[in-house]
């Protein structure tokens, strides 16, 4: 399990999972269930999306539908009044870029710098379904990127390996990587551990495929 404080960016085209995979993250315990006092969550979709259930039931979930900076503000506001008694939250940010009063200059964006002050050491997650649906900033803030299965074209595969492909072995390398861990289909996710060093690269959560030791047995 990836240690808090955790920055979190979805690369993930409609109907790949994006939204189950979240739900999981948030109240598996096997995630980061009971991990958080209180969950903030912004998405155009989040009354209307199935796979959102379990996120709708929970009491300590925060829903929001529409965005404005005054909701992440009013969050950072009660954070900091709070002082030594805050405790630790994470934030969502669900495909917002379609929302009105999105853009790369929103709250939502530049927060990334300060949140593990906002949220105490807790989580921030942002989904897009293209590479470039967030800002650098938050790209490039973010240490564990999933991407979705399949990658909507060839042009976002070249995006997401010019992003990412010097930390696994250069163009070539992370390409075959992204497609052995989307191998088995739909629903497969490619994470990348940016936070460690060197970075890995795995199949969802449970197989590494980079680095390897030279007998070619995972390390």
């Amino acid at each position: 399990l990836p240690p808090l404080p955790q920055s979190i960016l979805f690369v993930s085209p409609p109907a790949t999972g994006k939204t189950n995979a979240i739900v999981n993250l948030l109240t598996s315990r096997r995630f980061y269930r009971g991990r958080f006092s209180r969950v903030y969550i912004i998405s155009p979709t989040i009354f209307l999306d199935k796979s959102a259930h379990a996120l709708r039931e929970d009491p300590d979930i925060q829903l929001y539908s529409e965005y404005d900076d005054s909701i992440v503000e009013a969050i950072v506001q009660f954070q900091r009044e709070q002082a030594e008694s805050a405790e630790r939250i994470c934030i969502v940010f669900d495909d917002i870029i379609q929302l009105p009063g999105v853009n790369h200059r929103s709250s939502c964006y530049s927060m990334i710098c300060r949140f593990r002050h906002i949220t105490k050491g807790g989580m921030v997650i942002y989904s897009s379904q293209m590479l470039k649906g967030v800002p650098p900033l938050v790209r490039s803030c973010s240490k564990i990127v999933i991407v979705g299965n399949p990658i909507q074209s060839i042009k976002e595969i070249d995006k997401l390996t010019e992003e990412y492909g010097a930390m696994f072995g250069g163009e070539e390398s992370f390409q075959v990587l992204m497609k052995q861990a989307h191998s088995k289909g739909r629903y497969n996710f490619a994470v990348m551990r940016l936070d460690l060093n060197p970075a890995e690269f795995w199949e969802n959560w449970d197989r590494k495929l980079y680095p390897l030791c030279k007998n070619n047995v995972e390390a």
